[in-house]
């Protein structure tokens, strides 16, 4: 049996069958026809192939690579989470040097885009589309009874209702303005959902108004919030009641849109949601509420401003309160999207 020495010094134990044969040195790679009278290596045909360790080696780092991938990937999507017990400094650490933006710093960034809409030509158009039709149902559903104006809300609040599926989805288009899908599925099932989301939150600050017989602060809250001064004990249950339920809606949107209106018998799981993810929900209510109230407020600062013209009022408040509410819808649907991992449910 030859004994075989590299000139490296790595020595060996070769079997009488490799004499004759070409041999490999493990240690340094150098290739030598073992003999038997000559120091040798191991031989190719029964020593280990250090090229197939070395390919073994490099698929264990590859994976073990893609799994801290998914990892951090992970991590960044629940952005970057801190445990209740102590602060995971090397956890955030490694999320921001994989180069994986937070979920919040993604929603801002996203929502400056959102405010920026009108930029992109096709939402500018759809955008116009939606500043003709509230016009039409603003001025001239006037002298037709309201009915060109409800159907234009209808209209409208379908779309909007849209336009929370289509940022929910990460989509950074608008809605098609046209019902592509058919009436039903792009405007009557919308405006349904829109609809009964709104008396679902609602209700209780109704049902207030009812029991304390005090209308008149409900016609305030819609018309004229700022006229409500020192407002009485059963009125402030009321206005706190429809403050609740206005801060509640935009979940309520999202949980109707993507799991149905039996996602609202869990509110245990909505206030989870919520406190989760507060700072920024609370943000995606304040703007729709601003939406909401946009087109009184523009209205009366035009009128303060000098602007007497009906036709121009009429235009720039539209206008505005089509724009802030599309904005808003969009704020429902990316809060959604950049901060799914941190809802009570799975809706993918």
């Amino acid at each position: 049996m030859p004994r075989c020495e590299c000139s490296c010094g790595a020595k060996y134990k070769l079997p009488d069958s490799a004499v004759g044969k070409k041999a490999k040195c493990k240690k340094c790679g150098e290739v030598f026809v073992v003999e038997s009278d000559e120091i040798g290596i191991a031989p190719l045909d029964d020593g280990p192939n250090m090229m197939d360790e070395f390919a073994a080696a490099a698929g264990k780092a590859a994976t073990k690579r893609k799994a801290m991938e998914k990892e951090v990937q992970a991590r960044a999507d629940a952005d970057v989470r801190i445990p209740s017990t102590a602060i995971d400094y090397d956890r955030a650490k490694d999320a921001v040097a994989a180069g994986a933006p937070p979920a919040a710093k993604g929603y801002f960034e996203a929502m400056m885009w959102a405010f920026l809409f009108p930029t992109n030509l096709g939402n500018m158009i759809t955008f116009c589309l939606i500043w003709l039709l509230l016009f039409v149902g603003e001025f001239i559903g006037a002298w037709m009874c309201g009915l060109v104006q409800m159907i234009a809300l209808a209209y409208f609040v379908a779309f909007l209702f849209n336009t929370i599926a289509n940022a929910a989805s990460g989509e950074e288009d608008l809605p098609a303005f046209t019902a592509a899908n058919g009436l039903a599925e792009d405007l009557v099932l919308p405006f349904l959902r829109y609809l009964g989301t709104n008396i679902i939150a609602w209700l209780p600050a109704f049902i207030a108004t009812i029991a304390f017989q005090c209308p008149d602060v409900w016609s305030a809250l819609w018309n004229d919030p700022l006229s409500l001064q020192s407002p009485s004990g059963e009125a402030q249950i009321v206005i706190l009641l429809w403050v609740m339920g206005t801060f509640l809606w935009p979940m309520f949107a999202l949980c109707v849109e993507l799991g149905g209106f039996g996602a609202l018998l869990r509110m245990d799981l909505i206030f989870v949601s919520i406190v989760r993810a507060f700072p920024p929900y609370l943000l995606t209510a304040v703007l729709v509420f601003a939406g909401w109230v946009s087109l009184l407020f523009t209205n009366e600062l035009l009128k303060e401003a000098g602007i007497s013209e009906t036709v121009t009022r009429v235009i720039i408040s539209v206008g505005v309160y089509g724009y802030l509410n599309i904005v808003a819808m969009q704020a429902i649907g990316l809060f959604y999207h950049h901060f799914k991992s941190r809802f009570a449910w799975d809706w993918g």
